[in-house]
């Protein structure tokens, strides 16, 4: 056809496709500007439902180990409905499941229940945090949210600083680092209330 569809560099042992210079094993190149266009379609030739089809990253020298490897599969979950699934190699180099986005764009990490929310996380530590560059990146930086593995649950900020509550796009409620509930107002003054200055429960 026309142009150059395969190319094979045979001195650098790679292969391109719409290129004649790849960089890399296997280069695929097209040209759709302002565009998405598809360089890659990977076909399960089947409809029944958890049909799939899996892209596998090996990081071995063996081509089917499953050690340091992982893998993103589409799997089939209904007449037209999909899945993507993110797997990783656990520490018995068994590809395990870590993430799913279901069709309806829901997030799922450590479980692939929908439990009727945008995001999921569930694990015997299940929780998220959240850091910035002055907070430091450790396990004891930052804020956190979640559930401790029983069934209480957590808000926890590492930083000597405040929390906010706020609705309508203001500030109602915050807890200074000192401990102190400070309602509708942003500083310590006499305790319990004063004239309408909002209400300071002190630490």
């Amino acid at each position: 056809g026309a142009g150059t569809p395969v190319f094979l560099d045979q001195t650098n042992d790679r292969v391109g496709i719409g290129t004649t210079s790849p960089s890399a094993p296997t280069e695929i190149v097209a040209t759709s500007s302002g565009a998405a266009t598809d360089l890659l379609h990977l076909r399960n030739n089947a409809t029944a439902t958890s049909t799939g089809s899996t892209i596998k990253f090996v990081n071995s020298t063996s081509g089917n180990s499953n050690s340091g490897s992982a893998e993103i599969t589409a799997t089939r979950t209904g007449t037209n409905t999909g899945d993507l699934i993110f797997s990783t190699s656990n520490s018995s180099a068994t590809i395990t499941e870590a993430m799913r986005i279901d069709s309806s764009g829901k997030v799922y990490i450590g479980t692939s229940t929908d439990s009727g929310n945008l995001l999921t996380i569930h694990g015997s530590d299940a929780a998220a945090i959240f850091q910035s560059s002055t907070t430091g990146t450790g396990s004891s930086n930052g804020f956190t949210i979640g559930n401790n593995g029983a069934v209480n649950s957590f808000l926890w900020n590492y930083e000597n600083g405040v929390m906010q509550f706020a609705t309508n796009n203001t500030e109602r409620m915050r807890i200074d680092s000192s401990g102190n509930v400070l309602i509708s107002h942003t500083s310590t003054h006499s305790p319990i209330s004063d004239g309408g200055e909002g209400i300071s429960l002190m630490a």
